[in-house]
């Protein structure tokens, strides 16, 4: 069985192809990602609020679960007396 090499998009590391987890881009482009920089990454969620929806929550990616849009969506750790 022959293993295909490939490089993680975030750390450039070469790696075989089938220790990788793979993720499309909105353009529909493949990307290899090795699984220490995926684990890294799945795990740091942020503190978001988003203005439109005035929902706070916590998210990897900066965008509303509910209203679906990243414009008005900023980190923060936002208080009552923030939003008044």
């Amino acid at each position: 069985m022959l293993r295909a090499k490939v490089n993680c998009f975030k750390c450039g590391c070469s790696v075989d192809k089938n220790e990788t987890y793979l993720a499309q881009t909105t353009e529909r482009e493949n990307r290899y990602e090795c699984y220490s920089c995926f684990k890294s990454s799945r795990s740091a969620k942020r503190d978001l609020f988003c203005g439109r929806c005035k929902y706070k929550f916590k998210a990897r990616v900066p965008i509303c679960p509910y209203c679906s849009k990243s414009d008005e969506v900023i980190d923060g750790n936002l208080s009552l007396h923030d939003l008044l």
